[in-house]
């Protein structure tokens, strides 16, 4: 969360600093501006920030649906085939791998949450898309958001994109349950009920259970 352009210019310099010592520098942002449910949670003037400052600089990025119309300037995408034309706006301001965290979209079940993502091939510009449906789970959980990001990151730099989806989905399922279970019967005794139960889920984190399902294809 940046909620000042300040800050984004200064992490514009950062990430320009390092890259002089280390030009691979795997750069990964999570836009973080809103979502659907309370709208823009930062001043609606960091969007143009965002643009012009950071998504140049990104190597991967992982925003949610509201973020990638606030990043595009879009509205109402409705289906996937709209969602991957903006995603590929957003692969021409820079990054090169792109995971949409969640969609709303009028055709997906309400019983499911759906993962999308796009990578592109730098020297022939073919497209890889990605799309995995996991259970929806009831309730509101703070960290979701940073949990998908880092856990994405550290799949993807072992196993890849489409395993980094599958182990991602399983986790956030293993460890939102384990939360949902603790504030069923816990609520009110201490703490934030709906705080992710992390330590809790090192095993799960460390050897996920599922194995979801995650269509590939290709486009030219």
């Amino acid at each position: 969360y940046i909620g000042s352009a300040s800050f984004l210019a200064e992490v514009e310099s950062v990430v320009h600093r390092v890259r002089a010592h280390c030009r691979h520098l795997l750069y990964v942002c999570d836009p973080v501006l809103g979502d659907y449910d309370q709208g823009m949670y930062v001043p609606e003037s960091l969007i143009p920030e965002y643009r012009a400052r950071i998504l140049p600089l990104a190597s991967v990025i992982t925003p949610n649906q509201f973020e990638v119309e606030k990043l595009t300037g879009r509205s109402a995408i409705k289906d996937d085939t709209e969602l991957f034309t903006a995603v590929d706006e957003l692969h021409r301001m820079g990054p090169g791998l792109i995971f949409v965290t969640s969609t709303n979209l009028p055709q997906q079940s309400a019983d499911k949450v759906v993962m999308l993502a796009s990578e592109v091939d730098k020297e022939s510009g073919r497209r890889t898309r990605y799309r995995m449906e996991v259970p929806f789970i009831e309730g509101n959980y703070t960290g979701t958001g940073d949990l998908t990001t880092a856990l994405l990151m550290a799949f993807y730099t072992q196993f890849g994109v489409k395993a980094a989806m599958s182990r991602t989905g399983s986790v956030l399922q293993s460890v939102i349950n384990r939360t949902r279970e603790y504030h069923d019967t816990n609520v009110g005794i201490s703490g934030n009920p709906t705080e992710l139960r992390l330590l809790q889920s090192k095993r799960d984190i460390e050897n996920p259970k599922t194995q979801y399902d995650v269509t590939t294809w290709v486009e030219e």
